[in-house]
């Protein structure tokens, strides 16, 4: 059983590695395209790349700080921040189901249980 998976991973190989690869740059032009076009909540203003780059700024420098101080640590990290408006710093996660933003305390308000 574990050697025909084996296998099954192996000759599937050379399709997962593009198709993850073409996925992910797919899901980054979706995060940027609804960048462009979205207004901040708190102050009206158009989020544009700039606020993905510092969001992506950001999230690298907190991978950072927890790679420093737990070395040995393995973990999984699940993104919630992918703009930061550069006018006022309202921090917002991507939707993928509207394709939108909502401002990050929103977006992880929806997967805490009730009594969290």
């Amino acid at each position: 059983m574990i050697a025909a998976m084996a296998v099954v991973t192996v000759v599937f190989l050379p399709v997962l590695i593009p198709m993850a690869v073409v996925l992910t740059a797919v899901g980054k032009r979706r995060i940027r395209k609804a960048a462009r076009s979205f207004a901040c909540v708190v102050c009206g203003s158009r989020l544009g790349g700039v606020a993905v780059k510092l969001a992506d700024d950001a999230v690298a420098g907190q991978a950072r700080q927890w790679r420093r101080d737990h070395p040995y640590a393995r973990y999984r990290m699940v993104r919630t921040l992918h703009a930061i408006c550069p006018a006022c710093g309202t921090r917002y996660a991507y939707d993928e189901t509207d394709r939108t933003f909502l401002r990050e305390e929103e977006f992880i308000a929806r997967f805490r249980s009730p009594s969290q």
